[in-house]
Parts: C-alpha cells; sequence; structure tokens
C-alpha cells in the first residue's frame, strides 16, 4: 500500500498512467479479447499491472527498530532470510527488480515512545540518523527502503488521524531528506486474521518491500490496466495489493525462510492462466470472468479513466454474464456467487443480486439478475464495484472484481 488514501488493510494507491508502454491492450487500444473458446485460456481476461521502469532496480534495506521491540532480532532475520529466498525473486524480478541486499540494522538506542506519527518519525528517526558529519544509517540513498517496525506497544498516527492495526497494517511512502527523495515502509505489529504478531508483522513487511521497490514513488508498477480498474478500486492496485484478499495470500512457511510472507501478483503467470499470486499456490486455478461489453468513466486518483463494465441503469434490474474458466478444465465443479463490494467493506449495498443457483464447470455461463438500487459515490455515482466468488468443492475459492456501470 502507497500511503495516499488509507483504507482498512492493505490497500495501496498509484498515479494513473493510461499511457504506459506495458499496459495490455485495452480501452486505450484495440477491444478486449473475445472469451477464448478454450475454457483453460483466460489469461488475457485477467487484470495485469501496468507501470514504468521507475522502480529501484538494486534495492537495499535498513530495518529499524527500537530497543524495546521484542521483535527486533526477528525482523532483521526476516529480511535476511527473505533477500536470500527464491520467493523475493519470483516477486521482483519480472518487474525489472534484482538482488535484494539487506544493509546493517538501523537499530535506534532508545525506546519507542508511546505515540508518534509520520512527520516526526520523518523528523526525529530518519533525518538525524541520515544526515550530519557520520549519519549513523549513511548518507540518504534513494536505492534504500528504510523499514520502520511500529511495535504493538507504540499508537502510530500516518499523519491524517488514520493509525496502525487499526486502519492499516503497513504502508510505503517516501520524503525528501538532504535533497534526496528515499522510500520508507510502515511495517505494524498487529494482532488478527488468524495470524500471530510476528506473522503480521512480516508479512506486512514483505507487502511493503515489494511495492517500495516496484513503486518506490508512485509511479512505477502503481495499478491494474484501464479496462481492470475495478481491482485498483477494490484492492488499491500495487502488486502487493492484488493478492491480499486471496484465500491463498498468506505463505506461512515459504521455501527457505521460517517467517511468513505475502503472496504478490505476477504478470507473467496471470498471462498463463495459473494462479497469479507469487510464489506458486494452488496446482490449479480458475475464475469465473465477467463479459464487459460496456465502457464507463470514473473518477481515479484526482483523473478520469475509462474502464470496462456491464451498464445497468439505477433502479433497473438487468443480467451480468459471467463465464466459467478453469485449468486444469477437471478443476471443477464450482459454486459462483456475486456480491456488493460496498456491502462486504462497509455494509451498504448499492447492488441487489439474485444468486445463481447449483455448481458449474469450466466452459459454463452463469447469468446473475442484478437491480441497481443506488450508486457509489467512491467512483462519481458512474458505477457500483462486485465481487465474484468462485469456489470449489474442496480448497480456497478465488475472487474477481468487476463494475457495473451507469
Amino acid at each position: 500500500m502507497r500511503r495516499l488514501a488509507v483504507i482498512l488493510a492493505l490497500v495501496g494507491c498509484g498515479s494513473h498512467d493510461p499511457a504506459s508502454p506495458d499496459a495490455p491492450a485495452g480501452i486505450d487500444g484495440p477491444a478486449p479479447d473475445a472469451p477464448p473458446g478454450d475454457p483453460t485460456a483466460f489469461g488475457d481476461l485477467m487484470p495485469h499491472v501496468v507501470g514504468s521502469t521507475k522502480v529501484i532496480a538494486a534495492p537495499k534495506v535498513v530495518a529499524i527498530s527500537w530497543a524495546n521491540d521484542p521483535n527486533r532480532t526477528d525482523y532483521e532475520t526476516f529480511f535476511t532470510q527473505y533477500a536470500a529466498s527464491t520467493a523475493w525473486a519470483a516477486q521482483a524480478n519480472e518487474y525489472g527488480i534484482g538482488v535484494l541486499t539487506i544493509a546493517a540494522p538501523g537499530r535506534l538506542a532508545v525506546n519507542s515512545p508511546g505515540t508518534l506519527t509520520e512527520p516526526q518519525l520523518i523528523s526525529t528517526v530518519l533525518t538525524p540518523n541520515l544526515t550530519g558529519a557520520t549519519p549513523a544509517w549513511g548518507a540518504p540513498d534513494a536505492s534504500t527502503i528504510y523499514e520502520v517496525a511500529i511495535p504493538q506497544a507504540m499508537s502510530f498516527d500516518d499523519g491524517t488521524g488514520a493509525k496502525c492495526c487499526t486502519d492499516y497494517l503497513g504502508y510505503h511512502y517516501d520524503t525528501t531528506i538532504a535533497g534526496v527523495d528515499v522510500a520508507f515502509a510502515v511495517n505494524c505489529a498487529c494482532t488478527g486474521g488468524g495470524l500471530t504478531v510476528l506473522q503480521n508483522l512480516t508479512e506486512t513487511a514483505n507487502h511493503e518491500t515489494v511495492e517500495a521497490a516496484t513503486d518506490p514513488l508512485g509511479d512505477g508498477w502503481a495499478q491494474t490496466d484501464d479496462d481492470h480498474f475495478a481491482w485498483t478500486y477494490v484492492t488499491g492496485g500495487e502488486v502487493s495489493d492484488l493478492c491480499e484478499y486471496a484465500d491463498t495470500a498468506s505463505e506461512p512457511m515459504p521455501a527457505g525462510m521460517t517467517y511468513a510472507i505475502q503472496r504478490s501478483w505476477s504478470n507473467a503467470a496471470a498471462h498463463a492462466s495459473l494462479d497469479p499470486c507469487v510464489p506458486a499456490g494452488t496446482a490449479s486455478y480458475f475464475q469465473a470472468i465477467p463479459e464487459t461489453p460496456d465502457t464507463v468513466v470514473v473518477p481515479s486518483f484526482g483523473t478520469n479513466v475509462t474502464t470496462r463494465a456491464t451498464k445497468i441503469a439505477k433502479g433497473a434490474t438487468g443480467t451480468l454474464t459471467l463465464r466459467v474458466y478453469a485449468n486444469p478444465a477437471s478443476a471443477g465443479p464450482f459454486t459462483v456467487t456475486v456480491d456488493d463490494w460496498n456491502g462486504i467493506i462497509a455494509g451498504t449495498k448499492f447492488l441487489t443480486i439474485t444468486q445463481p443457483t447449483g455448481t458449474f464447470n469450466a466452459g459454463d455461463t452463469v447469468s446473475v439478475p442484478i437491480t441497481v438500487a443506488s450508486t457509489d459515490p467512491g467512483l462519481g455515482n458512474k458505477a457500483e464495484a462486485y465481487q465474484v466468488t468462485t469456489t470449489p468443492a474442496t480448497g480456497p475459492a478465488t475472487y474477481y472484481y468487476g463494475l457495473i456501470g451507469q
């Protein structure tokens, strides 16, 4: 997550980059591919992260902690293990990022304060240790990610009133110190989610390290292609954000590591109709993917984006058509449900949905009647977001996001 707009959980943001040469063909080019006849071939219908070469190609990490942080040793060891793991290469290499170097840790000699804000973190922790005649952590370096562990005992505020563990699990951002624009990450030690505090901390540190390297200043790999803007709206759109809601997001014991990480998005895996969250998750992958015959213009981080949708007027009832895909095709049968996204996160539904019944296999078409009860102000009252859940007889479900347009 990049700190621009804070939403509960690890939700990220980035600048809209419709001109990116890496963007798949879509609204800004040829029409999207029609659903393929092969029900195992659906990679071109999956979202792709778009961006630029504005990454940290050779990143370094300084792991920063206070003297009384009980997770200090584990936090430092985690980064060492992660840098040497196959997980780092799987998550970073395809975005033009090489070896992760772990610098000497930033061990603060004092105990953590009871409260701290982001401006105070920059002025009292980062700046003093990166400036002066002999800065403790060396001179500020645009290739280094300064990763701050926020202990449970501290109340941390990002400067907007949003707090660690209440509004987010962590985020990355950048600031200018001695004329150098440097990336930093805030990693919170939180309870919940069925994980230990340490597992939450290392999953967050992994999440933010990947995103700070791939999108250090908000103009790197920052969001999905325009056709799939719904995924950016729901998750935040950066490479780790896109996998955080997946049932297989958590990897408690990745190869060569004893600390938990969170899987992140691979364009290559998505294009190949495989589980897009890496390191590799389940052997099979499947989705019920909506047909999106229409376009709609919605607000996106201060500008507008033209994206794909299924149009149903406010007050009217229409049909959302889904097609089931699976790799391999024998992975089913599946149940399919569609839910109003705002109802999931905020309790207020804009859409009234009649759920499909029975089970479906790869190649099947699913028709879902939807009535638009209201419109979403977060999308300029131009669209409403929904989540498609595809669930096998056993094992984790998958999720797909789309828009009903006005």
